[in-house]
């Protein structure tokens, strides 16, 4: 897969790999990288060998981010469900639904102050339903259509009708309104776009060294277990520090995890000496970086075409690299 824009490699990087910041946790870039120049940078792994492979000398993290901005999916181009009208309808159904709730309540079991109140609320269900609907009429994604061309991500058949995967997807996201179990399910995703039929615009804003490894000790850890982790080189860390570490935007650190770390008075002589090589090499101009500890922002973030996954795979700004990546961690939480 052709990056838009090519770093090119230098020889204090030996291994690199990419890792996705989550746009449901960061809105924005900034919103990362405004945390990581404060607190560092923590990446929970998922087990002690995995952490102890990015502390390899020359290994490098890049960040990339999608600032909620995608594309469709040209490999599996067709006719989907309108996402937004279909939220709005959804909505509507959860009213409706309350509305039915109040009207099969016997009036015998409530006083008349609790069906003025259950009137009024029915009232109020019935108005937001008829916004909804007018917003649908006048929806701007599709014209009112309900449907629209774009990425389907793949067909799914669920009781004899045919869903695109995104219809399917948002569904089997919503457990209390609607059960995969309980339908027949069968059909083919979008190799390309796994099955979300768009693709991110992500960009490359900076990259990481990772400088220490970090085992959470969890409550009742035996002597010879710390002393373990402590010969494979993780430095412990006890609930309580845990617990008074500010709150990231992806939430707290837990016991038992390991994580790799950038701490914000990391010296940075490493990620200094990598920048300077990255500038002789043509990678990005001298004005095009900022180091903070062994963290280091892209002014100007590099645009690629590659495929959104979480946690982390090795990979490098280079095509033939970005083709032959290797998966090496599962979703894992941040």
């Amino acid at each position: 897969m052709k990056t838009k824009t090519e770093i090119k490699t230098t020889s204090e990087i030996k291994n690199s790999y990419l890792m996705w910041v989550g746009a449901e946790h960061y809105e924005k870039i900034g919103d990362y990288t405004d945390e990581a120049v404060v607190q560092g940078i923590s990446k929970r792994m998922p087990n002690v060998e995995t952490a102890q492979k990015l502390m390899e000398p020359g290994t490098v993290v890049f960040l990339a981010h999608d600032e909620h901005d995608y594309r469709e999916c040209p490999e599996c181009a067709g006719e989907i469900e309108c996402p937004d009208c279909r939220k709005r309808d959804a909505e509507a159904a959860r009213l409706d639904e309350g509305m039915t709730t109040l009207t099969e309540s016997s009036p015998s079991r409530v006083t008349p102050e609790e069906v003025a109140k259950a009137e009024a609320s029915m009232a109020k269900a019935r108005a937001k339903i008829a916004a909804l609907e007018t917003e649908n009429d006048e929806c701007k994604t599709c014209g009112g259509a309900g449907n629209l061309k774009g990425g389907t991500g793949g067909v799914i058949a669920v009781d004899g009708e045919r869903w695109d995967c995104r219809k399917y997807n948002y569904w089997l996201h919503q457990p209390k309104v609607w059960l995969p179990t309980d339908h027949k399910i069968d059909g083919a995703m979008c190799e390309t776009c796994g099955g979300t039929g768009r693709l991110p615009n992500g960009k490359v804003f900076g990259l990481f060294l990772p400088s220490q490894v970090e085992w959470i000790v969890p409550a009742g850890a035996d002597e010879a277990l710390k002393a373990e982790m402590e010969k494979r080189g993780f430095k412990l860390v006890d609930a309580a520090t845990v617990e008074a570490e500010p709150k990231r935007g992806c939430g707290k650190r837990h016991p038992g995890g390991v994580y790799v770390v950038t701490k914000p008075t990391d010296e940075g002589e490493r990620a200094e000496a990598l920048l300077v090589e990255m500038v002789e090499s043509g990678a990005i101009k001298a004005e095009g970086a900022e180091v903070n500890g062994n963290f280091i922002r892209f002014v100007n973030p590099v645009e690629i075409d590659a495929k959104r996954f979480r946690g982390l795979k090795r990979w490098s700004l280079s095509p033939k690299a970005e083709a032959e990546a290797e998966m090496i961690l599962e979703a894992v939480a941040s």
